[in-house]
């Protein structure tokens, strides 16, 4: 049996103390609120021998000195100086007189918090039994009964129906008790006797029939024949009365009924629950577009953007070398050149165009050539040195058209061999995000011993580890859901584990040229082996 527990009365705690308050002594003797003061009070002793000047000096250095020695050493009452001098201007600065104002309290009755405290106290007092019982009771008389938005129309039906049969609703029948009063005669009134004189007994008269003696009642098996009293003219007017306030009741019962605007019944309406048409108004439901468009990359982005920037400089450059008159109207026509088309979707007919233009140029650059070795040819066997001159200077004119001719035709063609590995790249690209392979794992320590979650390592293709890399985890719908990066050690490992299914891992590629390949992963429940990536 456990020993009862004794109140200790005779037990003496310990007085709550701040221990914060306490000052160490962290220079000698002297705490850092000591050595402050005489450390500033010192200060402005010595400023004030230096600087100060005439009979001011002494009492000034003097006042700082005692000053100093008074707010480190010296306490009043277990209380600083410095305490002191701030209480004292507290004191001096703050309100000393203060008025008092009655503000007016609302009784509690009229409060509406105190009606909650009614209730409380309601259910708390009542017996344990019946407690749950008042609950309910005072739920119910607080919850207001909620109609039903599809038995509206039922009772819009059960309406009409009344009203086209007629049906008048029955009033509450009126509870009555028939009886006969008893008919009171008015009396004269008696004037005293005079003294002397005895009074005169005046003979009772005969209020009406006299009420035949109750008979005490027998128990009998059989029930006791209603005894219908006799009607009279009150009983006859009680009886109209309440023939005519039940005709008055009917009548506006019939004018409430006609107010009310109902519509006439038709036989394609049905009674009971209405059927709701999630349709919209006009019939047309608007289905989602099958399948989903997947966002690109931001690599594809920037491979697609600059395919369409060199594509563009590479047709102003074609329509400034057509529009620059390099390219003569006879070379034009007899250029036959019919390159193959390429199968991308971006710089085709520009790249073929391209390749026309190289063509003419240098079909052009040929024909120059050969107009200048004919000119040379017949400068040495010119008669006059005029002739010479002229034939000098068509030779100096062709040969700055060469030259430009040379010129567009090493930028074309260096433009062209820039287009054509931008779209290889393409190609590659979407070569390898269609179809990702399946993943090799590590032959290292797991680094995790959850289910579905991925972990792994990045290397570059001599063996060595990679930081900083970063890897993003697609769902089949092309949506990313994971993005992490490498560490030091170029391990990576996700927190969170991953949702069964299919999912694809990217790896970005690095600074210095390194490629990975897109691995397929699914998530099944159990535990993913480290995989490891190696760069190209």
């Amino acid at each position: 049996m456990p020993l009862a527990d004794l109140p200790q009365t005779n037990k003496q705690h310990a007085v709550p103390q701040n221990i914060m308050d306490v000052e160490f002594k962290l220079i000698g003797d002297l705490t850092m609120r000591q050595f402050a003061y005489l450390m500033i009070c010192g200060g402005i002793s010595y400023l004030a021998t230096v600087t100060v000047a005439g009979i001011f000096k002494w009492p000034v250095v003097i006042f700082f000195t005692l000053l100093g020695l008074g707010l480190a050493f010296i306490p009043i009452q277990e209380r600083g100086l410095d305490e002191w001098i701030v209480n004292f201007f507290k004191a001096i600065y703050s309100p000393t007189q203060r008025i008092w104002k009655k503000e007016p309290t609302v009784p509690s009755a009229f409060m509406y918090e105190n009606i909650a405290v009614v209730r409380q106290e309601m259910i708390t007092l009542a017996p344990t039994s019946s407690r749950r019982k008042l609950e309910d009771y005072l739920e119910f008389q607080l919850k207001e009964e909620k109609e039903d938005p599809l038995d509206i129309p039922e009772k819009e039906y059960i309406m009409k129906v009344r009203q086209m049969v007629g049906i008048i609703e029955p009033a509450a029948p009126a509870v009555s008790v028939t009886y006969e009063e008893e008919a009171v005669e008015e009396v004269a009134p008696v004037e005293p006797p005079l003294p002397g004189e005895e009074p005169e007994t005046q003979p009772e008269k005969e209020t009406g029939d006299e009420k035949p003696q109750e008979q005490p009642a027998e128990v009998s098996a059989e029930p006791k024949p209603v005894i219908e009293k006799k009607r009279t003219p009150a009983d006859i007017e009680r009886k109209s009365h309440k023939i005519r306030v039940a005709r008055e009741r009917e009548a506006r019962r019939q004018t409430a009924r006609d107010t009310v605007a109902v519509a006439p019944l038709t036989p394609d309406m049905h009674a009971g629950r209405k059927f709701v048409n999630l349709l919209p108004y006009g019939g047309e439901l608007v289905l989602p577009i099958r399948g989903e468009k997947v966002i690109q990359t931001s690599e594809q982005l920037e491979i697609e953007d600059d395919i369409q920037e060199k594509a563009d400089r590479l047709q102003k450059l074609l329509e400034q070398i057509k529009g620059s008159g390099a390219i003569t109207k006879a070379t034009q026509d007899e250029v036959k050149v019919t390159p193959a088309q390429l199968n991308v979707e971006q710089g085709g007919e520009v790249n073929v165009e391209a390749v026309e233009v190289i063509e003419e140029l240098k079909q052009e650059k040929d024909r120059l050539s050969q107009e200048i070795e004919s000119l040379k040819v017949s400068k040495e066997s010119a008669p006059t040195p005029v002739e010479a001159s002229q034939k000098e200077e068509m030779i100096t004119k062709l040969q700055t058209e060469k030259e430009r001719t040379q010129s567009d035709y090493e930028s074309l063609q260096r433009q062209i061999l820039d287009l054509q590995n931008k779209l290889k790249e393409k190609e590659q690209f979407n070569v390898d995000t269609s179809s990702p392979s399946k993943p090799v794992y590590a032959k290292i320590q797991p680094l995790t011993s959850r289910p579905n979650v991925v972990s792994g390592i990045v290397k570059k293709q001599d063996g060595t580890v990679m930081e900083g890399v970063l890897l993003i985890i697609k769902n089949q719908k092309g949506e990313a859901v994971r993005a992490l990066k490498s560490n030091t050690l170029g391990q990576f490992t996700l927190m969170t584990p991953l949702s069964n299914g299919m999912y694809t891992i990217e790896v970005s590629p690095s600074a210095d040229t390194q490629t990975f390949d897109i691995i397929s992963l699914e998530a099944k429940g159990d535990i993913i082996p480290p995989i490891e990536f190696v760069g190209k």
